[in-house]
Formats: C-alpha cells, structure tokens, sequence
C-alpha cells in the first residue's frame, strides 16, 4: 500500500465523517465510513487538525 506525502501547503479540513473524542493524552479519532479508529497523541496535535479549516494550508495550522 503506497500513501502520498502530505502536501503542506495544500489546504485541508477535518472530514464530515470523522469524530474526534477528546482524551488526556489527545483525542481518539473515528471515521464513520471506513471504520477506522486511530489516535492523536497529543493535545497540541488536536489542537492542529480542528483548526486545519481555518488556515489556507497545512503549514499555516
């Protein structure tokens, strides 16, 4: 399985299908539609990814 790198001067937002569940260490990630549970590992890394849609690009958040 090949994965792109990340395009940090591309815009991005949080998908419509995706919940993040605050926890201390971060927040557990769910997405509806694959069913995939994943792990932000840190408060700020959070922090990052709910403002995504509000900057013009990666690098920005």
């Amino acid at each position: 399985m090949s994965t792109k790198p990340l395009d940090t001067t591309a815009p991005y937002r949080l998908s419509e299908s995706v919940s993040l569940r605050p926890e201390p260490f971060g927040a557990l990630v769910y997405d509806f539609v694959t069913r995939k549970l994943s792990f932000l590992k840190t408060p700020q890394l959070v922090s990052v990814v709910r403002d995504l849609e509000n900057q013009p690009d990666a690098r920005s958040a």
